[in-house]
């Protein structure tokens, strides 16, 4: 009888739970504004993966819309004795797909410069290059203020880089 008593304790929990974030999402007002944020993930650099962060600021035009700059670390690799290490700055608009006021897809398209430092036995050489990036990813927003995202995103650059990466962004 306490299996059974603890499983409807854990169903009628749930049952609150959905509840509360259905009242919760109906409440959201959908309102323009500025937000930042920051990511942790991994940068897939040709042969080699390493660490890649970044940080963001935006502004919500609307549900639908937004504008974001940032800065991304796209991590160091090292390969036959050379080493490069790659970062981006980057200006993007943001196409979102709100599936309820909490939850939402989107694609990012924009420009980035990426600045690759190259080092090994010969010496250093640095590039700097203004490249197309875009991405898809899905953020949930946890109250009006806070959210987490999920994100692929990729620059083109001579060799493709790809971020996988999990962010959480604080809106003002």
């Amino acid at each position: 009888m306490g299996m059974r008593k603890g499983l409807i304790a854990v169903v009628l929990g749930a049952l609150v739970a959905v509840s509360a974030s259905a009242v919760y999402a109906q409440g959201q007002p959908d309102r323009p504004g500025w937000y930042v944020g920051g990511s942790f993930g991994l940068a897939d650099i040709g042969p080699d993966d390493d660490t890649a962060w970044k940080i963001f600021g935006g502004y919500d035009i609307n549900r639908h819309f937004a504008v974001e700059i940032g800065y991304s670390d796209l991590g160091e690799v090292t390969e036959l004795g050379v080493n490069t290490d790659a970062e981006a700055y980057e200006i993007s608009g943001l196409l979102k797909f709100p599936l309820n006021n909490q939850f939402s897809l989107f694609g990012l398209a924009g420009i980035s410069n990426v600045k690759a430092q190259t080092s090994g036995p010969l010496g250093r050489v640095s590039d700097d290059s203004t490249e197309f990036t875009w991405g898809l990813g899905a953020q949930m927003n946890f109250s009006p203020n806070f959210g987490l995202r999920a994100q692929w995103q990729r620059y083109e650059t001579d060799t493709e880089v790809d971020v996988y990466s999990i962010g959480a962004l604080w809106k003002f």
